[in-house]
């Protein structure tokens, strides 16, 4: 069982895990299609060896040996993931970590979205989950996920999300954003209101800072641990647990900025610890990987993307990791 394993090894200043833990990834691992054209999506039409992108076979099967060394590295228990095309694309990444770690991830939560860019939120586990749903804010737009993981009679409710992105400008795209986040608050309501000390993890690619509009304001998270635990605000934000050079999570090149779109925000529960034998966050067990084979440089995220080098003109294959950078969040119920 998940929480009977052995303390892992230390990585790369990573909080190593104790017996008993419950380890949760997030990582938006930045367009993890495959290299055949699906005829009912047509956003994986530039991601065929005869695109713009000339994407193959063999950089897709590069692409998943390079997020399987990474999230080895992490040893989640339960891994949430953006910008998955499909079902396949889960499989193969499952028996890449099968084949590097040793050990399964069986339980595959997903579902083909609606979303314009024919991409998907989805989980991978090591526990099946016990309870999930799937939450449509707004169509056309990636869904939501909540599902629920019982382990040792202990309950958590992961809620997996990526909202609307910042490419049509803020302006435009940030009602669509507090769209999303009362949609998803109000769904965090319900099971506060069935349970005050649930522990509800509710991780993702926001598009919004973790003191942005929809994040501080609908999704109502704060930096602030005395917020929540007073009750003035529903979630407390992880990412302030942090130094500030070190919650960034993508590299936005134009205004030379980083930018804390991923995020992860908890209930009052998991920060004070206050049902006997309910999931907490463990102190030092938050995270922003930054390993320095996922940076450029520069300092910057290390894509898995083709590029026009402008020094020689010529288009040229990138092979990194993500533009994103993963979350890992150790949990604890002693």
């Amino acid at each position: 069982a998940t929480h009977a394993r052995p303390p892992a090894r230390a990585v790369d200043g990573l909080l190593p895990r104790a017996a008993g833990d419950l380890v949760v990834v997030w990582w938006n691992v930045e367009n993890l299609f495959d290299a055949d054209d699906d005829p009912a999506n047509p956003g994986d039409d530039e991601y065929t060896p005869g695109s713009w992108r000339r994407w193959t076979p063999e950089l897709y099967q590069l692409k998943l040996q390079r997020l399987a060394d990474v999230l080895t590295d992490l040893d989640g228990d339960v891994i949430g993931l953006a910008e998955v095309e499909n079902r396949r694309v889960l499989e193969d990444l499952a028996n890449a970590l099968q084949r590097r770690l040793g050990r399964p991830y069986p339980f595959i939560t997903h579902r083909d979205g609606g979303d314009e860019r024919g991409i998907d939120v989805a989980v991978l586990s090591r526990i099946e989950p016990d309870r999930y749903e799937w939450l449509t804010p707004v169509p056309r737009q990636r869904d939501v996920l909540a599902a629920d993981f019982v382990v040792g009679g202990s309950r958590l409710t992961l809620v997996a999300n990526h909202w609307k992105s910042r490419w049509d400008g803020v302006e435009k795209t940030d009602p669509i954003r507090r769209v999303e986040a009362a949609a998803v608050g109000a769904c965090i309501d319900r099971l506060l209101a069935r349970d005050p000390l649930a522990a509800v993890l509710v991780t993702g690619d926001f598009n919004d800072d973790i003191n942005g509009p929809a994040v501080a304001g609908e999704l109502r998270s704060s930096t602030n641990r005395a917020d929540v635990v007073s009750g003035r605000a529903r979630l407390y934000s992880l990412q302030s647990e942090l130094p500030p050079d070190r919650r960034g999570t993508i590299y936005y090149r134009a205004g030379r900025t980083w930018n804390t779109f991923d995020s992860a925000n908890v209930t009052r529960a998991m920060v004070t610890g206050e049902r006997a034998g309910g999931w907490r966050v463990r102190a030092g067990g938050f995270s922003v990987y930054r390993a320095e084979r996922l940076l450029t440089p520069e300092g910057t995220p290390r894509s898995f993307r083709r590029f026009k080098n402008r020094q020689t003109g010529r288009w040229e294959y990138q092979t990194g990791y993500s533009d994103h950078l993963p979350l890992r969040i150790v949990l604890t119920r002693r």
